[in-house]
């Protein structure tokens, strides 16, 4: 809605907004496929760090997203759009953080031959 009302901006924030979601989705989708390893794979070898690395790089993107949407934000002349975007950030901030500490549990405990990786 904040992107029809605001000409310009407004695509720019969609596109935005949708790019965002996306990467958010990939990372979660990448930190359940590294949960999906069993706990005896994961004593062993330790947890699944391909997929790991993927959900940081994704958040990473994600992070950059987050920021354009800021500045983005700060171009937008309408109080009640800018509240609107405010909560959509803070929204994306708490999702962020979610991920990011999946993303460390995940990486946590011990495993016998994990120094392989």
């Amino acid at each position: 809605m904040v992107a029809e009302r605001n000409g310009g901006i407004g695509e720019q924030i969609r596109v935005v907004a949708q790019a965002q979601k996306q990467v958010q989705e990939q990372a979660e989708e990448a930190i359940q496929e590294a949960q999906k390893r069993s706990k005896l794979a994961k004593f062993f070898i330790g947890p699944n760090y391909g997929q790991l690395k993927q959900a940081e790089k994704s958040l990473e993107v994600n992070a950059e997203e987050w920021k354009e949407l800021k500045e983005l934000k700060n171009q937008v002349e309408n109080p009640e759009d800018v509240a609107i975007l405010e909560q959509e950030i803070l929204k994306i901030e708490q999702a962020q953080a979610d991920l990011e500490l999946e993303v460390k549990n995940e990486k946590k405990g011990f495993s016998l031959f994990g120094w392989l990786n």
